[in-house]
């Protein structure tokens, strides 16, 4: 049997991941921006007091809120989408919920996200979660912590803007 995804859900999923993605990516930095409370949670552990904030977002549980209805067949085909690229559980609920995230970019272009759970974490959750969107980059790899993905966004954005630059 054949797994592989027909061309228009391939097509559908990186139609996606190319204008969605950074839609996401720029909701988790306004959510970050909106919680205080996660900015110096972010200070503490980076040791830090001048973060670069697009680099950053947090997860505040509200993704959900913000897609088209899954009762409509757009809500669906872009939330199944989702899960496909890992953003959404298959249950449909926010993966990275309740996660400072540290958002691994080149341009507007979403390459990676690790995200660490902030407060408490029940049976079923992982306290640090790894999605990867574009393999070819270098960065297979999970971070062990946030330090070393908040290094990981710095380096990636310092080389695009230099190859941008030059």
């Amino acid at each position: 049997m054949n797994k592989s995804k027909p061309s228009n859900v391939a097509q559908f999923d990186q139609n996606v991941f190319e204008q969605t993605l950074p839609q996401i990516s720029h909701y988790y930095r306004q959510s970050l921006l909106s919680s205080s409370e996660t900015i110096r949670w972010f200070n503490e552990r980076l040791e830090t007091k001048k973060l670069c904030l697009p680099l950053l977002g947090y997860a505040n549980r509200t993704l959900g809120n913000q897609l088209l209805s899954p009762r409509s067949k757009e809500g669906q085909l872009l939330r199944g989408a989702l899960k496909r690229l890992g953003i959404l559980k298959p249950s449909g609920h926010e993966r990275l919920s309740g996660s400072a995230l540290v958002l691994l970019h080149c341009g507007s272009a979403l390459h990676a996200i690790y995200g660490e759970r902030i407060g408490r974490c029940s049976g079923h959750c992982s306290r640090r979660q790894w999605l990867v969107f574009q393999s070819e980059l270098e960065i297979y790899k999970p971070p062990s912590d946030l330090k070393t993905a908040y290094l990981m966004a710095i380096t990636l954005q310092s080389k695009y803007e230099e190859a941008n630059h030059a």
